[in-house]
């Protein structure tokens, strides 16, 4: 999958939940009192509807599930996003309008920046406090357009929902983040919906304990639409643009994209609902308008900015292009023995070839020379091949399927002329991978990886090293 493919499911990701906020709006806003669903009603039918259609998709293609924290992470990431702060949002959209509501769930951005910066250590440049600023100068905007009385009452508690629904998904994304790590995106998905399909539940049971309503009256408010065919007719297309059409396309590109690329397109979706407004009924005012405009001016500017580690000054752009070589991808780059940059990159397609190239003493790249050629490779943008030199020599490492699994694969080596070889002497069913390549002082090279043999029994994950050459 190309990056500007991903892109493009990126954005259809973001104008899928437009549309999805739009209808589920018009729902709890227009529908007669016995035939309007809950927000939880309709947020646990669609995390239903999307854990059954992950779930097939990974019936089918196979693979491994996380086990202890990290599938605790990403449960409490999915009750947390998926489930309640979903549901928060979904129960905004009548009281404040989608517009409205879509704006001050941008400050999702921001709040997670600032989340990452206290819990996990992250840099937080002036820059980056700046565009925050904006966001909020956007935000703003779009709370400063008038109203009548009677709506500034239900639009102030639809705010006040829209923001608590920021938090929380702030919070799931700062809850998964290093859950995620090495998890394929379809089956922490799997595993979030899971979680959030529990936590629906479970509030509901707690809604009932806590309230004295009773605890099967909930569950049977619950799950009305799931029961009641009438309702679920008039719901199915809000949920299937809010589960189906819009979480495949959202962790299709998930998997592929840069994460700042990735964020930045999935917080499109207030550009989308501007346009959409009309046909739905919604009136966006002019400070709406220019406060969305502004609003996303500053998620860029916090996405982007905070991903810059140099001044841009310092940095001198080139763009490699290896004569014969379209469509490389998948980059890593060593000193070679003459001390100058080499380039190991992959060319994906039925047959994958590894080639190398170098700067030569001219500034010139040389003509790429073919390393490797496979059928059964795995490679994505965070585990791709690697690249050392020991010896005046080239060691690349690239990851090869061993069974039909999904993250069945182990690491193939070569060493300079020597034919290619497995890493490790492990031939179970299972990951191997995110290798690094240090070349010794004293010669040779020491290669280190996680390596899952243990896993295929329910045991932990290792990190193992050897010293080749």
């Amino acid at each position: 999958m190309g990056t500007p493919f991903a892109s493009a499911l990126a954005l259809i990701s973001a104008f899928t939940w437009a549309i999805a906020s739009h209808l589920i709006g018009k729902h709890l806003r227009d529908l007669p009192d016995g035939e309007r669903p809950t927000a939880m009603a309709i947020n646990a039918l669609r995390n239903g509807c999307g854990l059954i259609a992950f779930g097939a998709l990974v019936a089918v293609i196979g693979g491994a599930r996380p086990t202890g924290e990290a599938a605790l992470l990403l449960m409490a990431s999915g009750a947390m996003g998926f489930a309640i702060g979903d549901a928060l949002f979904f129960a905004a959209l009548p009281r404040c309008g989608v517009q409205t509501a879509a704006m001050v769930g941008l400050i999702n951005v921001p709040i997670a920046v600032l989340m990452g910066w206290v819990w996990l250590h992250q840099a937080l440049s002036p820059a980056v406090l700046g565009s925050m600023a904006v966001v909020l100068a956007g935000v703003g905007l779009v709370l400063t357009e008038r109203g009548s009385k009677d709506e500034a009452r239900s639009r102030t508690s639809g705010v006040l929902l829209a923001l608590v629904a920021a938090v929380f998904w702030a919070s799931s994304t700062i809850s998964g983040h290093a859950a995620i790590q090495g998890v394929d995106p379809f089956i922490g998905a799997v595993v979030r919906l899971a979680g959030a399909l529990i936590a629906c539940f479970g509030m509901s049971i707690v809604v009932g304990l806590v309230t004295r309503t009773g605890v099967r009256r909930e569950l049977d408010t619950l799950t009305t639409p799931m029961r009641r065919r009438s309702m679920f007719l008039v719901l199915l297309p809000a949920v299937l643009f809010a589960s189906i059409f819009n979480l495949v396309p959202f962790h299709f590109a998930l998997r592929e994209l840069p994460g700042a690329v990735g964020a930045l397109l999935f917080s499109t979706t207030p550009l989308f609902t501007l346009p959409l407004a009309r046909y739905f009924g919604e009136t966006v005012g002019p400070r709406t308008l220019l406060g969305t405009l502004v609003g996303f001016a500053g998620v860029a500017g916090v996405v982007f900015l905070g991903e810059a580690r140099v001044p841009a000054g310092e940095l001198e752009v080139t763009a490699l292009t290896a004569a014969g070589s379209p469509g490389a991808r998948w980059p890593d780059l060593a000193l070679g023995p003459d001390g100058r940059p080499h380039v190991l990159y992959t060319l994906p397609g039925p047959r994958p070839r590894l080639e190398l190239t170098g700067l030569g003493a001219e500034g010139e790249w040389t003509a790429p020379e073919t390393l490797a050629v496979g059928s059964e490779w795995f490679v994505n943008w965070a585990d791709f091949p690697q690249l050392a030199f020991a010896g005046g020599k080239p060691v690349a490492t690239w990851l090869e399927k061993l069974s039909e699994g999904i993250f069945a694969y182990g690491i193939r080596l070569r060493e300079g002329d020597a034919p290619d070889r497995w890493l490790h002497g492990d031939a179970s069913p299972t990951e191997h991978g995110f290798v690094s390549l240090v070349p010794l002082v004293e010669g040779g090279t020491f290669a280190t990886w996680l390596d899952g043999r243990r896993t295929a029994e329910g045991g932990p994950m290792t990190l193992r090293g050897r010293r080749l050459g």
